[in-house]
Parts: C-alpha cells; sequence; structure tokens
C-alpha cells in the first residue's frame, strides 16, 4: 500500500515535468540530491563512519553548485535530531567525539565546490 501511496505522490507533483520536459532546471537535481542527503543523514546518526560523512560534505558540496541559495543544506546534518536542549547537548557530544569526520565532511564540500571556484577564477580572472 505504502508503494502505490509513493507512486501517486510522485505522479501528482510536479516531479515528472521536471525530469522529461523541464530537466534544465535545477529541480530534479536539487530534489535528488536533498533525498540522497536525508538519507545519508540518517545512516551517520546510526553509525557513524567516516564514508557517510564524507558523503554528506560531497552532497552538500554539490547542493550548493546546483543551486548557490541551497547554502542553507548544511543545516541539515547540523540540526538533525535537535529538538530539545537536551537533545542539542547530546548533538555536539555527538560532533565533538567525530572531529575527524566532520573535517572529512567539510573537506569533501570544498572538493565538491572546487572545480566550479577554478572555472570562475579561468574564465573571469578574480
Amino acid at each position: 500500500m505504502s508503494a502505490f501511496t509513493l507512486l501517486f505522490l510522485v505522479l501528482g507533483s510536479n516531479l515528472p515535468q521536471y525530469i522529461s520536459i523541464d530537466a534544465a532546471q535545477s529541480h530534479v537535481y536539487i530534489f535528488s540530491l536533498y533525498a540522497i542527503l536525508l538519507w545519508l543523514i540518517i545512516r551517520w546518526h546510526e553509525n557513524q563512519t567516516y564514508k557517510s560523512a564524507a558523503l554528506i560534505g560531497l552532497i552538500c558540496g554539490l547542493a550548493v553548485i546546483f543551486r548557490p541559495t541551497d547554502l542553507i543544506v548544511i543545516f541539515l546534518p547540523v540540526l538533525w535530531g535537535i529538538h530539545t536542549k537536551e537533545s542539542a547537548k547530546l548533538k555536539w557530544a555527538l560532533v565533538a567525539g567525530n572531529k575527524g569526520q566532520l573535517i572529512m565532511c567539510i573537506v569533501m564540500g570544498l572538493v565538491a565546490i572546487l572545480p566550479q571556484l577554478l572555472y570562475w577564477k579561468y574564465t573571469t580572472g578574480s
């Protein structure tokens, strides 16, 4: 039953239009990146691995490249699971215990953005 619900939600949305006709717009790519990012955030919270952290950084960087106003995407992994002051303290303790993964996430985000920055430097000189 849930498969039919998901199918009807997709077919009833604008997603088929953006996939088939308006593929030049960033909507489909951003939708896909956000879906992957949410899945990766959940996986990272279940089991903190460097691979998940690197992929989170990479996906965040790609989302910023596709649409620079989506820089807000960095708040998703940072604020995920914070509902109260106690959960915020637990979250910051989790992040502090995984500083290497945090650095990996930031580095991979910059790696995803770097080609665009180099292209801008090459074409404009600044």
